[in-house]
């Protein structure tokens, strides 16, 4: 937008603010923690919409069946504040929609949030079942802790567009900040991209000798009922549908772009309603939606939803709107080009293996 040019001389003084916070931290006047257990950070330089919590899960799912996870989130968008501890009665308004959706999927975890990764941490050591490997979300700016593996998410179409800094553009960081990342991963890549194309971004990204560079790609997966997700079922019933299905696309996400588009591939899109991000859905919300969705002509039509927005729709003033609507829930899952998929897994078990104290 031309009037975010306005904003500039901002971005200029945003940018000075944070070389001389990460110089502090560098030259060690701010210090870092270190903790003796493995802490795995996955964070980004842009605002929103790299795909950091599918990488999340991706974790969970590689590391939980041998070691105890917990997972650290700031919490974006809940009421409270400082550290909490999620259990069976948290919902998405005290925790935030990212960490309501590990607790939900994720039985054998730990889910807990606090603005401080440094007192996240320490709580968490603190309980009485002592948590082996440590997962910090959106935690690559949180310099307070020096994670043993600092992975960053770079978002494929972005890597070639101007890195302009906040409130201007959408960069946290410069661009060169990408040298603290231990691993970087391209995200959202195109499942059939070819060698030439991987080439020519990695010697954009230009890793230093010790960073290594991964490539992924999102994949869609069957629709899951809302149902199922009220009732925390970790195998929920799915249904299919095709070309001849109507949606209303419900979203509250940073980047709907890739949902829409692959709405439009799979089913006919009928209208898209499209919030913030972390959007805190009303009664006034629903009642309109279903109102538009009740004016969709066809037999076969239904809602379709993300998983993070059904986190936020999972309120007790929300749920006997829903009840009686055909809402769906598209879950996604990342994965690693071919000649990344089993040397990125490899490399993360490996890590945790050599820094766990207690298995």
């Amino acid at each position: 937008m031309k009037w975010r040019l306005w904003l500039l001389p901002f971005s200029l003084l945003y940018g000075l603010v944070i070389v001389i916070r990460n110089l502090l931290y560098n030259i060690r006047i701010l210090k870092s923690h270190r903790f003796r257990i493995p802490v795995i950070s996955v964070g980004n330089l842009s605002v929103g919409g790299s795909g950091k919590t599918p990488m999340t899960e991706h974790l969970i799912r590689l590391l939980a069946p041998q070691y105890r996870v917990a997972t650290l989130s700031r919490g974006y968008g809940r009421e409270t504040s400082g550290f909490v501890l999620v259990s069976a009665t948290t919902n998405a308004s005290l925790i935030g929609d990212e960490p309501m959706l590990y607790h939900t999927k994720y039985k054998d975890i730990t889910v807990a949030t606090a603005e401080s990764r440094r007192e996240g941490i320490e709580r968490l050591l603190s309980l009485e079942t002592k948590q082996q490997v440590i997962l910090l979300d959106d935690a690559y700016q949180h310099r307070s802790v020096k994670p043993g593996l600092n992975i960053l998410l770079l978002e494929y179409d972005k890597i070639f567009k101007s890195k302009i800094l906040l409130p201007a553009g959408n960069f946290r960081e410069p661009f060169g900040a990408k040298k603290r990342a231990d691993i970087i991963i391209v995200t959202k890549c195109p499942a059939s991209l070819d060698d030439n194309f991987r080439r020519k971004t990695e010697h954009k990204i230009n890793p230093s000798f010790r960073q290594q560079v991964w490539f992924s790609y999102l994949v869609y997966e069957e629709l899951k009922t809302f149902a199922s997700y009220l009732k925390k079922d970790s195998t929920p019933e799915s249904q299919a549908f095709g070309k001849d299905t109507r949606v209303l696309l419900l979203t509250g996400i940073a980047d709907p772009l890739p949902l829409k588009m692959h709405t439009v591939r799979t089913y006919t899109l009928d209208r898209m309603l499209r919030y913030a991000d972390h959007y805190d859905f009303s009664e006034t919300d629903i009642k309109r939606m279903k109102k538009i969705f009740n004016n969709i002509v066809g037999k076969e039509k239904i809602i379709l939803t993300t998983e993070k927005d059904a986190m936020r729709l999972m309120k007790q003033s929300l749920i006997p709107l829903l009840n009686d609507l055909p809402l769906y829930i598209l879950p996604i899952k990342v994965k690693f080009l071919q000649k990344y998929s089993e040397v990125a897994d490899n490399t993360i078990l490996e890590y945790v293996r050599k820094n766990s104290k207690d298995r």
